[in-house]
């Protein structure tokens, strides 16, 4: 159960600038955009990791690469009203260092992940 102060600092969010230029407008907290930015760019990592993995004559990359780029472009679209926002409410990190501190997780997470004994090895 969250205390009333924090519920009211939660309320006090103001709202990011409307994003995409589509014809429906919503507005998003820069809660929800950290959040959406930072799962956009783990998929990227993912993706970067899986063309690193392709064989270099296998064309699946090209269609990994189109993918990163549609990703790049909609990491694009977010940056602005997530800086907005976070000029608004400075309990958030900067765009630069959201997208360094969310790579770097990525990393660290894939490096524990290769490092950890796998599970059908516990048998021997």
């Amino acid at each position: 159960m969250m205390p009333t102060d924090e519920l009211r600092n939660v309320s006090k969010s103001p709202p990011a600038r409307s994003c995409f230029s589509s014809k429906t407008k919503m507005e998003i907290s820069t809660r929800t955009l950290m959040i959406a930015i930072a799962a956009t760019v783990m998929e990227r990592c993912r993706l970067l990791d899986s063309i690193a993995m392709v064989d270099a004559e296998v064309d699946a990359d090209e269609h990994l690469s189109e993918q990163v780029m549609d990703i790049d472009r909609a990491l694009g679209e977010l940056a602005g009203p997530y800086s907005e926002g976070v000029m608004h409410d400075g309990l958030y990190p900067n765009y630069e260092t959201l997208l360094a501190s969310t790579t770097e997780s990525w990393r660290l997470l894939e490096g524990e992940r290769r490092d950890a004994p796998s599970k059908g090895n516990d048998h021997a």
